[in-house]
């Protein structure tokens, strides 16, 4: 018999037969404050459970059912996640550092001011999900699926977005400096006040791309590699900010040459 304790009053919240957790049902379940630190919970039924201030931190939900799932505030620091299936669930304000989250399932999911710094998330689905204010900073979401996410006022420093795909995302008044974009899909996305020292953005594929008030875009590296299909969107606050000190070729995909940049910074 294994149980689940509260953690501060160390009252059992639940029951389960056999020696661990892994494949356990409990679904729709009240785990507020659970202990589940370390456990074995592998293939889990957690759909629909509240796991609000929980600590699953150390824990095996690898291929666990989160879906609707409520994380909010839990702890789940180097909890691995990997291939979850997590539709609708809720982290806000969770602890996911140096998580792992490889190829999970986690569309239409709830990131309001989550840590995410550290976390492995390659290939993972994060699509039509809010990050608002959530932290980015070092981890690793390469492949990653964000179509139609919202990246707003989020820390992403030294974060790797390589070959991630950001259609149709907006992000703004965020922090990329040193981020790795290369290779990622930008089609249709909306690029507001961003800041981007020094942040990669060689072979992205911009289509349809909106470029409003991100004064530093000319510190980016690998301007003159991106893939443009269409005309990218370059607002005057924009240019004005950067100007001619944007590579010519990223001015000419964008439909401005160098010379009437030169011309109307003179």
């Amino acid at each position: 018999m294994v149980t689940i304790q509260h953690i501060k009053k160390g009252e059992v919240l639940a029951a389960i037969e056999g020696d661990t957790l892994r494949g356990a049902n409990l679904e729709n379940a009240c785990l507020v404050w659970a202990n589940l630190a370390g456990q074995d919970l592998r293939g889990a039924n957690l759909r629909g459970a509240n796991l609000c201030w929980a600590d699953i931190s150390h824990a095996n939900l690898t291929e666990a059912n989160l879906e609707g799932a409520d994380l909010t505030a839990s702890k789940a620091h180097t909890a691995c996640l990997a291939q979850v299936s997590g539709v609708t669930a809720r982290f806000l304000g969770a602890n996911m550092q140096n998580a792992d989250l490889r190829g999970a399932n986690l569309g239409r999911t709830l990131w309001e001011f989550a840590n995410l710094s550290g976390v492995n998330a390659e290939s993972t689905l994060f699509s039509l999900s809010d990050f608002t204010e959530a932290n980015f900073t070092e981890g690793c979401f390469s492949g990653a699926d964000f179509t139609g996410c919202h990246f707003v006022r989020v820390e992403a420093a030294k974060a790797n977005f390589r070959f991630a795909t950001l259609a149709q995302a907006v992000l703004r008044d965020s922090g990329f400096t040193l981020t790795d974009f290369g290779g990622a899909d930008f089609t249709l996305a909306y690029l507001h006040r961003l800041r981007l020292q020094e942040a990669v953005l060689n072979d992205t594929l911009l289509l349809n791309t909106a470029f409003l008030e991100c004064e530093d875009l000319h510190q980016a590296v690998g301007l003159e590699e991106v893939s443009v299909n269409s005309k990218v969107l370059l607002e005057l606050k924009t240019l004005r900010a950067n100007g001619a000190k944007l590579p010519e070729a990223f001015l000419l995909s964008a439909g401005i040459s160098a010379t009437e940049a030169k011309a109307f910074y003179s």
